[in-house]
């Protein structure tokens, strides 16, 4: 059997179960049950055919075949509304045409389409279905349009499109809209009240609003009379409503209610209106008539009503009993549909009337309400003559003391009017009436005025046609007012009778008058007399004789009765002559200190004038002289000195008399060192004494120390603590001088330094001199590492600093220790005494060029040995980083930092510290900087750190070449005392990052800024170093030529590997003009130098300069031309000194005069040679050079000098070892000049020199550049053939102790290898 798919073009599926090359496909069942079934997994739309069943023939059954056709059902893919999203409203209005379409996509076969509304089928309207091809072949998309009209049942229900497809197992599609359908509200509709029943006054009303229907639902508003009330309407599920409460009143008595309903279908509103009827009674009830009458007067009264409704009843009551109104009236109000009602009455007053009540009643039946409104008639009639009440005329006021007086009047109508009258003046007074009586109540204070004063009570009223009065008297006690003194005569004087005469004011009782004074009471004569007021006026009279010491004192008079006292004093002003303060002793003040004293007298009269003089007799006054002036009684000295202090005389004087006296000025001052031993100097195993001798004021003489230096420290040595190697002692001399001693036995080199004589009275600072000890030693080199390098530019001038420490006098000579010194005025040597210890040569290269870089050495001397140090010349470079960096002091919030300075570079150098915080267990760090000003301090403070806190501090050097390495960290810890005031934190740039938090876009900035900086500064170095390299190369391949080409057809005197002068890029102009200015002269003419061959240095050429012989103090400028050393004897040097004063070794000296003599004699075979100039010398240049024997002393080092000025150091030696003559150079002459006019108009002994061929500048041969000058040919010298000829250097001094300036220094070495000496 096979199965035949037929529309895959008969082929054969397979004769197998599993049919290879179909996975798909299948045949199931068993052979045994003849059941071969095709199975299809996962069918698609390619599986879709024929299919046949063929049985092929077998004996005598036929073949047999059957076919069945696969169709491949799709689903659609989705359902939706055209124009509308599902689930979203369809908004239409009732009765309105609407379409709807509905998309069914790609089924297979087409899908059924179904609408619904509401759940139910849609039967009517009309309907249209259309198909289409879908996205892909034997697929299909229908589209099926409904048209329908909804009405208002339709509203909120829900038009599903639904897609039912044999394929679709999980139901079928669907996509729904809801329907919204408008339509209009129905009529409003009013309930709650009926339509003309009355409701009374005060009743609630609710009146309820509905519409029915409506969609939207309809908008629900109230108005009363046309005027919008309430539009808080409420939707409900079948329309709208809106309720209004309100409670009823009159004016809504006839007023007509509006409910108005309106929504988006409808234009004009839907009404509906209620009028309601209100029951009321009136509001006022008015009684229009008189108020007062008399007995017998017949009177008319009006009752009027206000509206009403219904109208009310009217009745009057008189006095209690009802009366018939005259005639009433009932009218209608205009428009609130009430009535008022009028009526009115007449009533007679009777005889006994007191008062007339009439009432009129208002009465509303239908609400039941009554309205009353009641009016008195006052019947007039007289009062009772008043009473004054409060006061008894036996009894007497008292001054000052409030009392209250009243007046009564019983009966009358209307109550009596009381007022209360002095003279014709009323007194305010509180009115107060009662039932039957009316009172007036004067609140009195009462005075002096009142004794005696009658007040009158005056009452009146409408019932009295003539007002009825009473009156009392006063009686008062009272104090005397005051008490006035007088003094006869007018001006007292001592011994003189004085009168005080003491007056009371008037008093009642009369007053007792006291004189009192210091305490005591006085007696004197009493009289008294009559007052204005009735009392009476007392008078004392004390009579004394006059004292000084009155003067100032106080008399008091006491005037006092029962009632109260009066007081007056008066100070005496006795005159007398001026009395000046007592002191105790001395007026003792600090110097320095601003003086104010106070020598004010008392005197009367004070109109006073004072003299002052000071302890010089000098005259003083208010202008002010060396800060000292008086005013009147004062001195004031702004600033006090010593030479103020003695006796200052004052005397004053006023119209009685004159006064003197005077006081002493005791100035303290700090101690004043007037003399001490300058310096010491023994001998080893010596005794040295040193005297300090000062004054002071006070003397305190355990403030008197000696101090000596000790390392870093001071050892202090005081009296009573002597040792067998010191003591200390003074001793006063007078005139608070004392001289204090101190003694130093068996000293030696270790004692060598300063010592400090200090003393401290306890005035001002301590005072402190220094002083030195010195023991005869050779020099000790002062070795640092700043001094041990310098630094300077190409044409710049170059300084280096050599130190020493030692006794007696020391010399310095200077040298080169690999090359020559250079000829002509290029080096200058400066020779000081920092100290009398410490000496100082300050040794100037100028002009620098590349030749004059590499180490020089100094050579101190004194008569007790020699020592020396080498310091390096080099190029600017970047400083090295500081030294010794520390922590001096910690605060809670500051640290202040130290360091010593390292080499500079040979520029300018600032400091910036770096620090941070330390958090423990964090590896992040934010570093803080700081740029220490001004840029020359060696400490610093930082400020603004957080108490209690680890910090990391490291400082580098920068100077315009660069910045060197940080200093290794050192560690600090702030103190947890934060009550310090801290300074705003002086930090260039960042804060600590532990008390800010940095914002990140700043952290990402810095860093971004930071690494282009960074690759910026890669590239120019790279540059940089490539165009050294260049410049190198080509240099390398000019000096290694064997080209015939000179240096003189490239127009300048070219050099190689960086021994020329000047730059390969300069004009022939700038090389002439600077040759001149170095002493030597390039003359490009014709690319050649006149008269000579061409020359070209050979590879490793280094130029050396010539020598120059310096010296200090004047600042003369020796010179000699391309030589190493050259000496003098000691009879030629110009010097007036016996060879006795020489205290050098005598051995040493003569080696070195023979030398010296050999030297000259050599000089003095060649007369022609040498020419005086002036008053200097001139040694003609013969060769290039003057080159003098090697000696056999090795090079050496100072031991701090750095790896990399070894290096350097190594360098220099290589370049000076591989050097290669070169013969036949050109000649020339420098001066070899004395200009010092110190040395008299002796002649120097050197013959004159001629020059053996040509001239200076101009002339046809010219000296070559001193920096390109070649080295070991020296033709002046080919005579000389020892090889081992050493001469001495010509040496400087100090003029310490030394009259003449200079003397002859003998070396110590006898060979000295390259040894170029200045």
């Amino acid at each position: 059997m096979v199965w035949v798919d037929e529309g895959g073009g008969g082929k054969v599926d397979g004769y197998n179960r599993e049919l290879p090359g179909f996975k798909r496909y299948s045949v199931v069942g068993t052979d045994e049950s003849g059941v071969f079934n095709l199975q299809i997994l996962n069918s698609t739309l390619q599986d879709e055919a024929e299919y046949e069943c063929q049985v092929g023939p077998n004996g005598t059954n036929k073949a047999i075949r059957e076919s069945a056709r696969l169709h491949v059902l799709l689903p659609p893919t989705k359902a939706e509304f055209v124009g509308y999203s599902s689930g979203s409203q369809l908004v239409v209005q009732e009765n309105e045409d609407i379409e709807l379409s509905c998309r069914v996509e790609d089924a297979k076969p087409k899908p059924d389409i179904i609408w619904y509304i509401g759940g139910v089928e849609i039967t009517k309207g009309r309907r249209e279905d259309v198909e289409e091809k879908g996205s892909t072949d034997r697929r299909i998309t229908v589209s099926s349009t409904i048209r329908f009209r909804p009405t208002a049942v339709d509203n909120l229900k829900t038009i599903a499109c639904e897609a039912q497809h044999p394929a679709l197992t999980g139901g079928a599609l669907t996509a729904s809209l809801q329907i919204f359908v408008q339509y209009p509200p129905g009529h409003p509709v009013i309930t709650g009240y009926t339509p003309g029943e009355p409701i009374k006054k005060g009743s609630r009303v609710s009146l309820s609003c509905k519409s029915e229907g409506g969609n939207p639902p309809a908008t629900l508003t109230w108005y009363r009379e046309g005027e919008r009330i309430d539009s808080s309407y409420t939707d409900l599920e079948d329309g709208s409503t809106n309720t209004y409460e309100f409670i009823a009143q009159a004016k809504d008595n006839n007023a007509v209610y509006t409910c108005s309903a309106s929504n988006d279908l409808i234009k004009t509103p839907l009404q509906a209106d209620i009028n309601i009827q209100v029951l009321y009674g009136p509001e006022e009830v008015r009684i229009i008539g008189e108020s007062e009458a008399r007995a017998g007067d017949l009177l008319s009264f009006e009752c009027v009503t206000s509206d009403s409704n219904p109208p009310v009843d009217v009745w009057w009551v008189v006095d209690g009993r009802a009366v018939q109104g005259n005639h009433t009236r009932t009218l209608a109000s205009e428009g609130s549909g009430g009535w008022f009602t009028r009526t009115n009455i007449t009533v007679r007053i009777g005889a006994r009337d007191t008062a007339k009540n009439i009432q009129c009643h208002a009465v509303n039946q239908a609400v039941g309400e009554t309205k009353v409104q009641t009016h008195t008639v006052g019947v007039l009639y007289p009062f009772e003559a008043p009473r004054i009440i409060g006061y008894d005329s036996k009894n007497s006021l008292t001054g000052g003391v409030e009392e209250k007086i009243r007046c009564t009047s019983q009966g009358g109508n209307p109550l009596a009017t009381l007022q209360w009258f002095h003279r014709d003046t009323e007194i305010p007074s509180e009115y107060i009436p009662g039932d039957n009586h009316a009172t007036a109540v004067l609140v009195l204070n009462p005075n002096i005025t009142d004794n005696g004063a009658v007040y009158r009570c005056v009452a009146s009223s409408r019932a009295v046609a003539k007002p009825v009065e009473t009156t009392v008297r006063f009686a008062v006690k009272y104090a005397p007012s005051a008490v006035k003194i007088q003094i006869l005569p007018d001006r007292l004087h001592q011994g003189t009778e004085a009168t005080l005469e003491c007056e009371s004011g008037e008093s009642n009782p009369p007053s007792t008058l006291v004189w009192i004074h210091n305490g005591v009471p006085l007696s004197g004569q009493l009289f008294t007399q009559q007052g204005s007021y009735g009392g009476k006026i007392s008078k004392n009279v004390l009579k004394f004789k006059v004292k000084t010491e009155e003067n100032g004192s106080v008399f008091t008079c006491k005037a006092e009765n029962e009632v109260g006292e009066a007081i007056d004093a008066v100070t005496m002003s006795i005159a007398y002559k001026p009395v000046f303060p007592v002191l105790s002793g001395p007026v003792e003040v600090k110097e320095g200190e601003e003086l104010i004293l106070n020598m004010t007298a008392h005197g009367n009269p004070q109109n006073m004038e004072y003299r002052w003089s000071s302890p010089t007799g000098e005259l003083l006054s208010q202008e002010s002289k060396d800060g000292v002036r008086v005013e009147g009684g004062v001195l004031n000295i702004s600033r006090v000195l010593k030479e103020f202090a003695g006796t200052y005389k004052v005397s004053v004087n006023n119209s009685e008399g004159v006064a003197n006296t005077s006081f002493k000025l005791d100035i303290l001052y700090s101690p004043r060192i007037t003399s001490l031993t300058e310096y010491v100097m023994v001998e080893e195993g010596d005794t040295a004494v040193f005297e300090c001798l000062f004054h002071a004021n006070p003397l305190t003489l355990d403030g008197i120390v000696w101090r000596r230096e000790e390392g870093e420290g001071w050892k202090t040595l005081r009296r009573g603590e002597d040792t067998p190697t010191s003591s200390a002692s003074w001793e006063e001399i007078g005139g608070n001088s004392i001289n204090s001693r101190l003694v130093l036995r068996n000293v030696s080199e270790k004692d060598i330094g300063r010592f400090l004589c200090a003393v401290d009275n306890g005035v001002g600072e301590e005072t402190v001199k220094e002083t030195y000890l010195l023991v005869s030693s050779k020099p000790r080199m002062v070795v640092s590492k700043h001094l041990s390098k310098s630094a300077a530019g190409n044409r710049e001038t170059g300084e280096l600093r050599c130190r020493a420490e030692g006794a007696p006098n020391i010399t310095f000579t200077w040298r080169r220790t690999k090359g020559e010194l250079a000829a002509g005025n290029k080096y200058e040597v400066f020779n000081t005494r920092i100290n009398p210890l410490v000496w100082e040569s300050i040794f100037h290269v100028r002009d620098v060029n590349p030749a004059d870089y590499g180490v020089y050495e100094c050579i101190a001397r004194n008569r007790n040995g020699v020592s020396k140090t080498q310091i390096v010349l080099q190029e600017p470079t970047v400083p090295d980083k500081p030294d010794q960096f520390r922590v001096l002091n910690v605060t809670g919030d500051s640290v202040i930092l130290a360091w010593e300075p390292g080499f500079d570079g040979g520029r300018e150098q600032i400091y910036r510290i770096q620090y941070h915080r330390r958090n423990p267990g964090s590896m992040y760090k934010q570093p803080s900087y700081y740029d220490v000003y001004p840029m020359n301090s060696t400490s610093v403070l930082i400020s603004g750190l957080t108490s209690s806190s680890l910090y990391a501090f490291s400082i580098q050097s920068l100077n315009d070449l660069g910045e060197s390495s940080y200093t290794k960290d050192i560690e600090a810890k702030t103190l947890s005392d934060t009550s310090q005031t801290s300074n705003q934190p002086l930090v260039d740039g960042l804060t600590d990052t532990t008390s800010q938090n940095i914002p990140v876009i700043i952290t990402i900035t810095v860093a971004v800024c930071g690494t282009l900086l960074l690759l910026l500064a890669v590239v120019l170095i790279t540059c940089l170093v490539h165009k050294r390299k260049m410049k190198k190369s080509t240099a390398s391949r000019s000096s290694s030529s064997n080209s015939t080409k000179s240096a003189a057809q490239d127009g300048l005197f070219n050099g190689s590997q960086g021994t020329s002068c000047y730059n390969d890029t300069m004009s022939e102009e700038t090389m002439s003009s600077i040759s001149e200015k170095s002493g030597s002269y390039i003359a490009p003419i014709d690319g050649r130098l006149s008269g000579l061959p061409y020359l070209m240095p050979s590879e490793g050429y280094r130029p050396h300069a010539a020598s120059t012989y310096l010296t200090d103090q004047v600042g003369g400028i020796y010179s000699v031309d391309q030589g190493r050393e050259i000496g003098f004897t000691s009879s030629n040097l110009p010097l007036n000194m016996a060879k006795t004063q020489f205290t050098e070794d005598t051995e040493s000296q003569y080696a070195d005069e023979l030398r010296r003599q050999a030297y000259i004699q050599t000089l003095a075979a060649k007369p022609d040679l040498i020419q005086v100039k002036g008053d200097g010398y001139n040694i003609s240049q013969i060769g290039s050079s003057i080159s003098y024997p090697n000696s056999p002393i090795a090079d050496y080092f100072p031991s701090d000098l750095m790896e990399s000025d070894l290096q350097e150091i190594d360098r220099l030696r290589l370049d000076h070892q591989s050097l290669h003559p070169i013969n036949n150079f050109p000649t020339g002459s420098v001066t070899l000049g004395r200009n010092s006019g110190r040395f008299g108009s002796r002649k120097s002994s050197f013959t004159p020199v001629k020059p053996s061929s040509g001239g200076g500048r101009g002339g046809p041969l010219s000296t070559p550049p001193a920096c390109s000058t070649p080295q070991n040919h020296f033709p002046i010298l080919s005579g000389l053939n020892s090889p081992n000829r050493n001469l001495p250097e010509f040496s400087t001094f100090g003029t310490y102790g030394v009259q003449g300036g200079h003397l002859p220094q003998l070396r110590e070495e006898i060979h000295e290898p390259n040894g170029h000496l200045v």
